[in-house]
Order: structure tokens, then C-alpha cells, then sequence
């Protein structure tokens, strides 16, 4: 952002760009409303950036499950759920998978 763009926006927030200067030593020129929009404004780069990475390892996670599914589904049909004892029994927890990760299925 340049800087004639963070003076229109400090204006437009109601505050006046020359208040922003405070030094805090002799020859200190620093605007503390420039200071301020340059952190909020990489941080928002940070979080686009966090974003784009989730979303990328969200489709991975896809992927995987989605190659993952042929083989799953041919592996319960070959072990059936059963009951020993009153309990359900669930072969490696496939059938438990594919209730969670089988759309078609649910």
C-alpha cells in the first residue's frame, strides 16, 4: 500500500495522519498509522497464505481418501461386520472408515 493510499485510509477512518507521528527519539519520522496498517496488512498476508495451506492439505487429505476408497470398500466386502457376544466386531475398523469417509455409502 502506498503511502498517499494509507493517508485516504486513516482519513476515511475520521483520524488525522499527522497524529500518527509521535516520536519516540530525536529523528524518529516513523507514522505510527503507517506502522500499524503495514502489520495489519501482513498479518491479513499471513492469514490468506494459512488459508491457502489448509485448503491445499484439505485436498490432499481428498485425494487420499478418495484412492484409498476402492481398496476399503473391496476389503469389507471380503470382512463383513459381525457380533461376538453381543459386541459388534469391525475388522481393522474398516467398516467404522467407511461410515466416516464413504459418501456414497451413508
Amino acid at each position: 500500500m502506498t503511502n498517499e493510499q494509507m493517508q485516504k485510509l486513516v482519513k476515511g477512518c475520521g483520524l488525522d495522519w499527522s497524529s500518527g507521528y509521535f516520536p519516540l527519539f530525536d529523528g524518529d519520522t516513523t507514522n505510527r498509522y503507517a506502522v500499524l496498517i503495514e502489520t495489519v496488512t501482513a498479518e491479513g498476508d499471513l492469514l490468506r497464505a494459512a488459508v491457502a495451506l489448509a485448503t491445499a492439505k484439505n485436498d490432499l487429505l481428498r485425494a487420499a481418501i478418495a484412492a484409498a476408497m476402492p481398496a476399503m470398500r473391496a476389503y469389507a466386502g471380503e470382512n463383513p461386520g459381525y457380533v461376538v457376544g453381543g459386541v459388534p466386531q469391525d475388522p481393522n475398523g474398516v467398516h467404522a472408515w467407511l461410515r466416516e469417509n464413504d459418501g456414497a455409502r451413508s
